[in-house]
């Protein structure tokens, strides 16, 4: 493998300071399951995404589900940016 296929990618939490913290669903799909919110501020990895701009994590540092899928933006907002 190389260096580059190796390196974690991380993002930080930055959306859902007034409610929480953001959405998690079970599945990429937004009609899945929901889950507890994923804490403001916290460290996630990225596992996989898709072009509609979901992502599949695995929580490093904070609080809420150990794994996931949320979404990068709301909108315009971004509910998570890379570390």
């Amino acid at each position: 493998r190389s260096l580059m296929s190796m390196a974690q990618k991380l993002f930080e939490v930055v959306g859902g300071g007034d409610k929480g913290g953001i959405v998690v669903r079970e599945a990429a799909l937004l009609s899945s399951p929901e889950l507890p919110r994923l804490a403001t501020g916290s460290i996630v990895e990225e596992l996989e995404s898709t072009p509609a701009g979901r992502l599949r994590y695995r929580l490093l540092r904070g609080s809420g589900p150990q794994t996931g899928w949320v979404s990068l933006k709301l909108k315009e907002k971004a509910l998570l940016t890379p570390c």
